[in-house]
């Protein structure tokens, strides 16, 4: 997976002038990676967020498919995109979660995407113009507007034939999964949760799930809201230091409590983070070149590990920690 990962770094950023040409051919067999990445994350989300929508301010209808667009991809990608996924129109389904609405209904991966509730996808073909995810965001967005639990009509294309398709989703927390080509994972106020290359191809299922948790956590406690209502700094020297430092670990340690939360609702074994952070998770540890707004191993562990004894034996899910508070609390 990591020569095809990392021949897609290209995809994701706009080229310069000129550079389109020296850039090297896109197989399919590298898109199909990518695609396998996302399957990955898209399955892990849908379990965390389905789980835990009691815990959650910010809803979506979750469908359990994911649309990807023509136009996210270079200009010299979108033939092997084309053939790798069919993409008979400019938007598409890239795949479908197993067992979820969508695969309840019948919806397969590649089925061009036409229309939702009648209405059409107003997308023109992206031509030669620069990769961006612009129109299909503006389709994600759509979509988490709805009603979580109001049927949905999509109108898809599977070769030459045309139907509608009705999904009932299941209420969810409003996340979306995304491979990102950054050395870190991270969380964003839009509801994106990008996971780094590198964890997904170091870590099993297990681990991937324990930091997506902590992800969906730093959503659900607004935390990058929170630390820029209290003026906190981030960036290199700055963001590491006296009160920027003290309270950007205050919210990732506040993460780490509430994913202990998350991951048992959504059936795993309460000790999963405190087991993930004493083994493969070390890996996250950078040591001496680890930012100071960031904990230790150590405090990793002991946050988890004092969550998973709150949890008792065969506790009632949904739990509701009292960490969950913290999201209407000024950071100081």
């Amino acid at each position: 997976m990591r020569a095809g990962l990392l021949l897609l770094a290209a995809l994701a950023l706009p080229l310069e002038a000129g550079r389109a040409a020296r850039e090297p051919a896109v197989s399919s067999a590298a898109l199909e990676s990518l695609r396998a990445a996302d399957a990955r994350l898209a399955a892990i989300l849908y379990r965390l967020t389905t789980a835990n929508v009691a815990l959650c301010r910010d809803r979506e209808p979750e469908l359990g498919l994911q649309i990807h667009s023509l136009a996210q991809y270079q200009p010299s990608a979108r033939g092997a995109a084309r053939s790798a996924f069919g993409f008979t129109a400019p938007a598409a389904v890239e795949l479908v979660v197993p067992e979820g609405p969508a695969a309840r209904a019948g919806v397969r991966a590649d089925a061009a995407l036409l229309a939702i509730d009648g209405t059409p996808i107003d997308m023109p073909d992206p031509g030669a113009t620069p990769a961006s995810t612009t129109a299909r965001d503006a389709l994600f967005t759509r979509l988490a507007a709805r009603d979580p639990a109001a049927p949905v009509r999509l109108t898809l294309r599977e070769g030459t034939a045309t139907r509608e398709v009705a999904i009932t989703p299941v209420p969810a927390c409003r996340a979306l999964a995304e491979v990102t080509f950054e050395r870190d994972s991270y969380a964003l106020e839009s509801g994106v949760i990008a996971i780094s290359v590198g964890s997904i191809e170091r870590f099993d299922a297990d681990g991937l799930a324990v930091v997506m948790a902590h992800e969906l956590a730093h959503l659900i406690l607004k935390t990058q809201a929170r630390l820029a209502v209290a003026g906190v700094k981030s960036g290199a020297f700055v963001g590491e230091l006296g009160r920027n430092a003290r309270l950007r670990k205050q919210g990732e340690l506040e993460a780490d409590r509430l994913a202990v939360a998350l991951l048992y609702n959504a059936g795993y074994p309460p000790d999963l983070a405190e087991r993930f952070h004493r083994g493969p998770g070390k890996a996250l540890d950078y040591g001496l070149f680890r930012d100071r707004g960031t904990p230790a191993r150590s405090e990793r562990i002991k946050a988890s590990e004092e969550e998973a004894a709150k949890i008792a034996p065969g506790a009632a899910r949904p739990v509701m920690p009292a960490i969950l508070a913290a999201r209407d609390q000024a950071m100081e």
